[in-house]
């Protein structure tokens, strides 16, 4: 897409035919794009020239083996994979042009099951947002488990800078879903509650700053009830965290909230999907999927693509 948001390869470039594809995940390598899935069988990838939108190459496999969730960053040596495998640990890999650089290293905290890795980098550190999973007694067959949020900093070399990850949120309630963003020193991690805790805090999307040396400010909530955050991006003067509200039908609506704002991203169709943001050149715009309904695009899920215009603060965030 161009900065003023006109598509420029139709209907997209196809870069994985199975329905084992999952989780794409884009970056910039610093000299093409870098997008890489989960598949049935570890994490592959394909690169594709930014002037041309060529691939480039037959593509490569980044990490073998099970991985559940993925995520991708680019620092000063690299482009770098955080993955969560079936044994609920984190992994990091890093990767070039020829595929993996190196072997897979563990940073998730021994012994402690894991999940949802989410990473920012600041210019000379890492943080990895995480979910800790904790067994909830079931009387069935189905494991169950819910979640506490927190966050380790990581050196270049991925070493951890911390003795112990950073909390977040820890509380008897379900803690979700973490993302993270920087704005080039600190880190800004959003979360979702999906019920009240033990303190009375009531379900909604909470952020809170982690600075560059490791502490955790105060947390604040953005969005009060039924939500849960789906990205968050820094767009060069403040955040912006885009969330999902269940309408309680199974559907829900997108919106977004930008320094108060309660801004509708998607609110009037079917039902939506996932969400993610983008800034640059000063314009903040929302990629997101939900069903067209028009006939023109044929009564199916399409992606969409709208650029983001801040307001003045309104009641009800």
């Amino acid at each position: 897409m161009t900065r003023t948001g006109a598509v420029l390869d139709g209907a997209g470039i196809l870069v994985a035919s199975t329905t084992a594809a999952a989780q794409p995940r884009v970056v910039f390598d610093g000299d093409a794009y870098l997008v890489a899935w989960a598949g049935s069988d570890g994490v592959h990838s394909q690169r594709i020239g930014a002037g041309t939108g060529a691939l480039l190459g037959a593509g490569n496999t980044l990490y073998v083996g099970c991985a559940r969730n993925v995520d991708l960053g680019r620092d000063a040596v690299g482009v770098l994979l955080v993955i969560e495998d079936c044994t609920a640990q984190l992994l990091a890999q890093r990767a070039g042009v020829a595929g993996a650089v190196g072997g897979p290293v563990t940073i998730s905290p021994p012994m402690v099951p894991t999940a949802r890795p989410r990473i920012a980098w600041n210019g000379s550190e890492w943080l990895v947002a995480f979910e800790e999973l904790i067994a909830v007694p079931s009387l069935g067959p189905v494991f169950l488990d819910r979640g506490n949020v927190y966050t380790e900093r990581l050196s270049i070399t991925l070493a951890a800078l911390d003795p112990q990850p950073i909390a977040i949120a820890v509380s008897k309630s379900n803690e979700s879903t973490p993302l993270v963003a920087s704005d080039g020193r600190d880190f800004f991690v959003a979360w979702s509650r999906l019920y009240a805790d033990e303190h009375g805090h009531p379900a909604g999307v909470y952020a809170r700053v982690v600075s560059a040396d490791g502490t955790a400010g105060e947390a604040t909530q953005l969005v009060n009830g039924p939500a849960e955050g789906r990205s968050v991006v820094w767009d060069g003067m403040r955040y912006a965290v885009a969330y999902a509200i269940d309408r309680g039908d199974f559907t829900h609506e997108l919106y977004l909230t930008h320094g108060g704002d309660r801004i509708p991203i998607s609110a009037a169709w079917p039902e939506q999907r996932d969400v993610a943001l983008a800034a640059a050149g000063g314009t903040l715009r929302a990629a997101y999927a939900r069903v067209a309904i028009e006939p023109a695009y044929g009564g199916v899920f399409r992606v969409f693509v709208r650029e983001i215009a801040g307001r003045r603060r309104v009641a009800g965030r």
